[in-house]
């Protein structure tokens, strides 16, 4: 998609939903486009502080062509949900408990004195069981809520008892407390790997923790700008 001159009026979610080329230049300025992606652009460049004039320019420039291995809203909800269970939530799976190994490793290093350390991997435990919770009620209530819904011919009534629009207000919830412990984690590993003492697990962990935040971030936006909303849509038409 091309964006358009009133894109001041367009949601970023929405943006990066339509255009996922404009994400590289949400993370540039920093801006939080996932879990915050009901912001018009105005709102959401005041919240971080940067240039609402120099991000519409760059928004401007970006390309109109898309991949579409990234294009997820041409995706059905059907295969959405598929690429999210066996990219995202297997990941989170796997990679959780290795984070959670390089943490003590570099706890045990007394080399390294760090109250911010001890901090950020109390912070990553709670993460961690807070997103092993809610991926399990996501695969167990809510995508399969979504796959009948999309299964449903639009000539039949539907009749259910739990709307979809009853149930992502409180997915995307807990997803606004798993960013505000990302952005924490975030802050104060920013701090961390500026101190003197850096081991070589200090700095495996770093990466390993910057990459966990950045499939974070896209596993939030499929969600919620993509999956989220092409769902309530369906419900909406069937509705009608």
């Amino acid at each position: 998609m091309e964006l358009p001159l009133t894109v001041t009026n367009i949601c970023i979610g929405e943006i990066a939903r339509y255009n996922p080329n404009s994400m590289a230049v949400f993370q540039k300025y920093g801006i939080d486009f996932y879990c915050k992606g009901k912001q018009l652009l105005g709102e959401a460049c005041a919240a971080c502080g940067c240039s609402e004039s120099d991000v519409l320019s760059d928004l401007e420039n970006i390309s109109s062509n898309l991949d579409p291995n990234q294009n997820f809203n041409d995706w059905s909800i059907d295969a959405l949900i598929e690429y999210i269970i066996a990219n995202h939530h297997q990941y989170v799976n796997k990679t959780v408990p290795e984070i959670v190994v390089l943490f003590k490793a570099v706890l045990a290093d007394s080399s390294i004195k760090s109250a911010d350390l001890i901090r950020v991997s109390e912070i990553f435990r709670l993460l961690g069981n807070d997103m092993k919770q809610h991926m399990q009620k996501e695969e167990l209530a809510l995508f399969p809520a979504m796959k009948k819904l999309e299964s449903i011919n639009q000539n039949e009534p539907t009749v259910r008892s739990v709307s979809i629009q009853t149930l992502i207000p409180v997915v995307e919830m807990e997803h606004d407390t798993s960013g505000i412990m990302l952005t924490q984690i975030s802050g104060l590993f920013e701090r961390i790997i500026n101190a003197d003492c850096i081991s070589n697990d200090l700095t495996l962990l770093a990466a390993k923790m910057k990459e966990f935040e950045s499939d974070l971030i896209m596993h939030i936006h499929v969600e919620n700008n993509v999956l989220h909303k092409k769902a309530i849509e369906l419900e909406q038409a069937l509705m009608n």
